[in-house]
């Protein structure tokens, strides 16, 4: 039966918002049937298609419930248990398989022409070994022809999207069509649906602005906001580092299910001097969908979660066609189709986040004290908490690998091993407390309480932690910069000594370090005397 005969049927198990499913109807194969537990995703997809949809968890569906007759069967199973990003890497791996092995037991009974499963990139290794024998997916390990994991942007989604695509379908001529795909970037859709008419970016062509909805701006982010989530990117003591803010040059990173204003995940563009994230629909663009795909979320967060958690249509598309047998030659791109999508209903109205009037009282602080990053997790930081009590602050030192991070809270004692150790050093140690002494933000009526109202915005006046850190780091720069190179040996020996060993790096920074350490051992102690006047300077508690 040739592509051009009559259409092709599939179902799409776990369907989310139909990005499958719209994919599918592009290619020309028609989508008989949907199966999704999540009554704001079944919401939405009943808002744009025809096709019938089934509320429910298929886990338990007989083999007699779904339709008879079908070439393909696709769809994307949760992957909440298996995502880095949601559960960071903890899920329950048996849970989310059971989903899987649902997904498998359908395919088994249905025997479709071609069938495909996505899922984010960690399950390609899972699904592997599960598969093996005595694994707990072996008996489905024939089913199985290709395990792969796919970046979409390499086919044309404006966005680096690694997922893993499982199943039976000609992979070899799927990945042929790459070739002939432009790419797309983040400016090129925030850019065009800011035209007036709104233009497409991924399907090419104007469309009406009544039809655009979920369109609305976020309040910029504050001065708060934008160097938290700088520090979340550029400067993450473990993770790797991005750039902020997003460049609008290039494909955009992954859209995720969940973010907030500030967090690791949140896209955050430049806009006319202001720094805000992407607008719901901006980030339903990205993922692929028309500008008139309407979404049914009850809430702004909802929405976000329904767009993150989807399946980009345009990748769908291409699958189709290559189930459809499709030579490259005779391929239209997603964007030849001239594809205008027009939703079937109302969609809510979902104002979106606001910033922070204030927070909990016990809200957390922590930062990595600039000038004392040095990557791999070595860093000096200031964090509330310290006792227990959300308004004590202190400065720690962690170092160590990934999987056995140590920390020191250095204090007065620290400095009085210092000087019994490296008797040199009390020259330094007198220039750190002179350098502290003379921190105007450090000495004049430093409360840490007041520190916490102001992070928990219940006042907006005097010192910000952030005003703490950064002065924390010109001054262990300061003390740096003024410590003798000849004592560099004897300074990485009493380190040595004083954190069992420490590692390559600490050898390497030493005297940055120690600068570091003298810095957070007088913050931390109750009172700085200065030598050699022997004045004391008060840090308010």
């Amino acid at each position: 039966m040739s592509p051009s005969g009559p259409r092709r049927r599939a179902i799409d198990l776990y369907s989310g918002i139909g990005g499958w499913t719209l994919g599918l109807e592009l290619a020309g194969i028609s989508t008989i049937a949907s199966y999704e537990w999540w009554d704001q995703a079944v919401d939405t997809h009943d808002a744009n298609f025809a096709s019938a949809v089934f509320p429910g968890d298929i886990r338990g569906r007989a083999r007699d419930s779904y339709p008879a007759h079908l070439d393909f069967v696709v769809g994307s199973p949760p992957c909440t248990q298996f995502s880095f990003s949601n559960r960071g890497g903890q899920g329950d791996v048996a849970e989310g398989l059971k989903d899987v092995a649902a997904f498998l037991r359908a395919v088994r009974d249905l025997k479709p022409t071609y069938w495909a499963m996505e899922n984010v990139p960690r399950v390609a290794e899972i699904l592997r070994t599960a598969l093996k024998e005595g694994g707990p997916l072996s008996e489905f390990r024939e089913l199985v022809q290709h395990i792969v994991v796919l970046d979409m942007a390499e086919f044309g989604l404006p966005q680096r999207r690694r997922r893993m695509i499982a199943g039976r379908f000609p992979l070899d001529l799927l990945l042929s069509y790459r070739e002939g795909i432009a790419p797309t970037t983040l400016g090129d859709v925030i850019r065009s649906v800011a035209m007036d008419p709104p233009h497409d970016p991924v399907y090419n062509v104007d469309v009406d602005e009544g039809d655009v909805t979920d369109h609305d701006l976020e309040p910029p982010l504050d001065w708060e906001e934008r160097r938290m989530n700088r520090e979340a990117k550029e400067y993450h003591p473990v993770y790797n580092l991005m750039k902020f803010p997003d460049p609008l040059d290039q494909t955009a990173r992954t859209i995720t299910a969940t973010c907030t204003r500030v967090s690791r995940e949140s896209i955050v563009i430049e806009d006319q001097g202001d720094y805000r994230r992407l607008t719901v629909r901006e980030r339903a663009s990205v993922q692929g969908f028309p500008l008139g795909f309407g979404l049914m979320g009850k809430s702004y967060a909802a929405k976000q979660k329904l767009v993150g958690n989807a399946l980009p249509p345009p990748m769908a598309y291409y699958i189709g066609q290559a189930m459809l047998g499709t030579a490259a030659v005779d391929l239209k791109t997603v964007a030849e189709l001239g594809y205008r999508h027009v939703h079937r209903g109302r969609v809510p109205g979902t104002p979106p986040d606001q910033a922070g009037a204030n927070y909990p009282s016990s809200r957390s602080f922590r930062a990595a004290i600039p000038g004392l990053r040095f990557h791999s997790g070595v860093r000096l930081e200031l964090a509330n908490g310290d006792g227990g009590a959300a308004d004590r602050f202190a400065v720690r030192f962690y170092f160590g690998t990934s999987k056995a991070i140590q920390q020191r809270r250095p204090d007065e004692a620290f400095i009085g091993r210092l000087v019994l150790a490296v008797p040199a050093s009390a020259g330094i140690v007198d220039s750190a407390r002179q350098l502290f002494a003379g921190s105007r933000e450090l000495t004049a009526g430093l409360s840490h309480h007041r520190l916490q109202e102001r992070w928990t915005r219940r006042r907006h006046d005097g010192l910000h932690p952030y005003h703490v850190v950064d002065e924390l780091g010109r001054i262990a720069s300061a003390l740096a910069a003024a410590t003798p190179q000849d004592l560099d040996e004897q300074v990485r020996t009493f380190l040595g000594s004083e954190l069992m060993g420490g590692n390559g790096k600490i050898d390497r920074e030493a005297v940055r370090i120690l600068a570091g350490l003298l810095t957070a051992a007088l913050f931390n102690s109750k009172s700085v005397s200065v030598a050699p006047e022997s004045r004391q300077v008060l840090l308010t508690p």
